[in-house]
């Protein structure tokens, strides 16, 4: 018989934060940070046992730092924890213990012009859409409807925001064409819950398959982990896709992926950031589960060698097309992703037509496909591009059509084109 084994005292320890100093030494994963004071991680990021805040006090979690709470969160009535654009509040107790919760989160998307849209997902639940951006008409707030893979129109006066849900909002009204942040800032200081704990949201798959979900949590994601936790139920690609009608920002076909729209970092999503999935279980409901575990301080992957171009036509305000081409590090949990229909821009490789192509090992060129359905003037846009591609290689477009080279780091290639497929008008090579 074993005898039971005492708790040690420095699981009893606290430490206080009066404005100046912590009274017992910066908090760590065996002592509960109490806070009686402002505090902002511009003076240090930390991790704790129980997060607690009283008075008026207010936490602010800076840009690229973090704040970790093993157990809970408690705060009073009166204080708040604000995280700002590329903070990170990651609660890691697998109950949703966090009632008390009063957190106000921040993202910027930059340089934005009326019309364009964001992928919005909220790390708090159970708040009116319409409060996510008061200043967007409400004809464009949507979402995705799986069964005609087609966004629709939503009340978002009406809209309860659930748990990892994903939404399409288009910018302010009162933009303009110069480009503007577009700041969201969302609480739950008079309604709402702030996400914690396992999260499971259903995805459908009667028609299409694809369901827009989004990172419930107020910290950065791990798109690797969340993959390997539901593998049995999506594909192993992950997404963003946008319907919509030419001229116009609306209705029919294009797959985005989701490295394209990420912020660098390989693999994760920031907070309020929506994604794509493809359900594969046909004609059922399925649960996907994200847990604690997915959040992330940082990102852990290197920098892939990796570029993104857009297929933009003129007078739309959206790219109707979108590829990425990796080289040889794209995580083995990720594979390529073949063409699918109405699809607008693809690689070539092997006989078959790519979204996302991982090649084996550095090639000079490779060959893209158009298939539009409407004459008119298009752009063929670098979105970006890491690894070699940032310093070794400039990334060429060559029209044999024009007998045209153009260097796509030195801007858009512009061209007109008649409806219809083109195999042989356009290849992408690196010098």
């Amino acid at each position: 018989m074993y005898a039971a084994i005492p708790k040690t005292s420095k699981q009893k320890k606290e430490t206080i934060w009066n404005g100046v100093s912590w009274s017992q030494g910066e908090p760590d994963a065996y002592k509960n940070a109490v806070i009686t004071a402002n505090y902002s991680t511009t003076s240090g990021s930390f991790s704790c046992n129980n997060l607690i805040l009283t008075d008026n006090a207010e936490l602010t979690i800076a840009e690229n730092t973090y704040v970790k709470v093993i157990k809970d969160l408690n705060q009073s009535s009166n204080s708040l924890i604000s995280v700002k654009h590329l903070g990170n509040l990651i609660l890691l107790d697998n109950k949703n213990l966090h009632n008390t919760a009063r957190v106000s989160v921040e993202r910027i998307y930059y340089n934005l012009q009326r019309l364009d849209y964001i992928y919005f997902s909220s790390p708090i639940s159970g708040i009116v859409l319409k409060s996510v951006s008061p200043l967007t008409l409400n004809n464009r707030f949507y979402a995705l409807n799986e069964s005609s893979n087609i966004y629709t129109i939503l009340d978002p006066n009406n809209e309860i925001i659930p748990k990892g849900k994903g939404y399409l909002i288009r910018t302010p009204n009162n933009f303009n064409s110069t480009p503007t942040n577009f700041i969201i800032t969302i609480n739950n200081i008079y309604s709402g819950t702030l996400n914690s704990g396992k999260v499971e949201i259903p995805v459908d798959y009667t028609v299409s398959g694809f369901n827009l979900i989004g990172n419930p949590y107020s910290s950065l994601f791990s798109l690797r982990k969340f993959y390997d936790r539901n593998r049995d139920t999506i594909y192993d690609w992950l997404s963003i896709f946008s319907d919509y009608t030419n001229g116009s920002q609306g209705t029919p076909n294009i797959l985005f992926n989701l490295i394209t729209n990420n912020l660098k970092e390989d693999f994760t999503l920031n907070a309020i950031q929506a994604f794509g999935i493809g359900s594969k279980i046909p004609n059922t409901t399925s649960q996907l589960c994200f847990t604690p575990d997915m959040q992330l301080i940082y990102s852990n992957y290197s920098v892939a060698d990796r570029l993104h171009i857009n297929l933009k036509q003129q007078n739309v305000n959206f790219p109707i097309g979108s590829i990425c081409y990796d080289v040889e590090n794209f995580p083995e949990n990720f594979s390529d992703v073949e063409q699918l229909p109405g699809t607008t821009i693809s690689i070539f490789k092997n006989d078959t037509n790519y979204l996302i192509y991982r090649e084996k090992s550095f090639t000079s060129s490779v060959i893209l496909h158009i298939n539009v359905n409407t004459a008119s003037q298009y752009y063929l846009h670098l979105r970006d591009f890491s690894g070699i591609f940032s310093s070794n290689y400039d990334i060429f477009i060559t029209d044999t059509l024009q007998n045209i080279t153009h260097n796509l780091k030195a801007g858009d290639y512009s061209f007109f084109s008649e409806a219809g497929t083109f195999t042989d008008r356009f290849i992408l090579h690196f010098e």
